[in-house]
């Protein structure tokens, strides 16, 4: 009897003992694999260090996309225009990219009678009416023209009675709130006054502004570019073929001459010029045009 229990008292003692060892093997186990593990955390911290370290601030700057156009150039460009202009005449001047950042200007907060170029806000603003639905397009709205038709030939062949019309329709206090709410400060629908870089402005949001659909967007533009040539006689036909020019003139018999257009190079690049003047002439105004090309595409 006394042996069986020394016998069990034995067993007992394995049975601890072995327990106690595999306790032992599995904590050293961890201890290990956690101190692994921090040794790859720190490695993979020092590498991440290490890369940031790697871009350094002049590897930043370089990798910056270079300016489109120079801003130098073309102030050079518009004063050198001014300067060779008649005697007793006046001219504002704004150029800018299609993001509406201003690149080169002169007088340009002058404010002058708008001629026929009222008619790109009023269509600006019709076109973004039939863009969020609060206008349709109405067939025989004046005459033979729809509405839309009316809107083409007000910018396409400068017809006044479809401009008018849509202006008084409008109403001509509240196209001019509307600009003031697009930051266009400086013109009249009531008295039609606007200067140089309210023209460039409302060109940038033709070009730009997604508060007209694409298609609006793309008869707008349509009917600025396609025109008869008596139209083209200022801004466009300065530059060369190569160049597509978006357009809108207004004059008043030989005393203003003014001309709004965007400009699209064959590099995709696009510019926005504005320029209002009295007594300079057409003659003289295409001449910037081709100063401007030269200096933009010059290497």
């Amino acid at each position: 009897m006394q042996q069986s229990r020394n016998k069990s008292k034995k067993l007992v003692i394995v049975i601890a003992i072995t327990a106690l060892l595999i306790v032992s093997f599995f904590a050293i186990k961890q201890f290990i694999n956690n101190d692994d593990l921090g040794e790859k955390t720190d490695d993979r911290s020092n590498s991440q260090q290490q890369d940031s370290e790697d871009v350094s601030p002049s590897t930043q700057e370089d990798i910056q996309p270079a300016p489109e156009f120079s801003s130098a150039k073309l102030q050079s460009v518009v004063d050198s225009w001014v300067s060779g202009l008649p005697s007793g005449s006046t001219e504002s001047v704004m150029i800018a990219d299609k993001d509406g950042n201003v690149l080169a200007s002169s007088n340009s907060d002058e404010i002058y009678f708008t001629a026929s170029l009222y008619k790109l806000f009023v269509a600006f603003e019709a076109y973004k009416q039939l863009s969020n639905g609060t206008l349709t397009d109405t067939l025989n709205y004046l005459g033979s023209y729809s509405r839309l038709g009316c809107l083409d030939a007000m910018i396409r062949s400068s017809y006044s009675p479809c401009a008018e019309k849509m202006w008084a329709e409008l109403g001509k206090q509240n196209i001019t709130d509307s600009m003031i709410n697009y930051g266009i400060k400086d013109t009249s629908l009531v008295g039609l006054s606007t200067t140089a870089r309210d023209t460039a402005s409302i060109l940038q949001l033709i070009y730009s502004s997604n508060s007209l659909t694409a298609d609006n967007r793309s008869k707008y533009l349509d009917s600025m570019l396609t025109q008869d040539a008596l139209y083209r006689r200022g801004l466009p036909s300065g530059f060369s073929s190569a160049v597509k020019v978006y357009n809108k003139v207004g004059w008043n018999e030989q005393v203003e001459w003014h001309d709004g257009s965007i400009v699209e190079f064959p590099d995709g690049r696009v510019l926005i010029v504005a320029v209002l003047t009295k007594s300079v002439g057409y003659r003289n105004i295409a001449s910037l045009s081709s100063s401007i090309e030269s200096a933009v595409t010059a290497n």
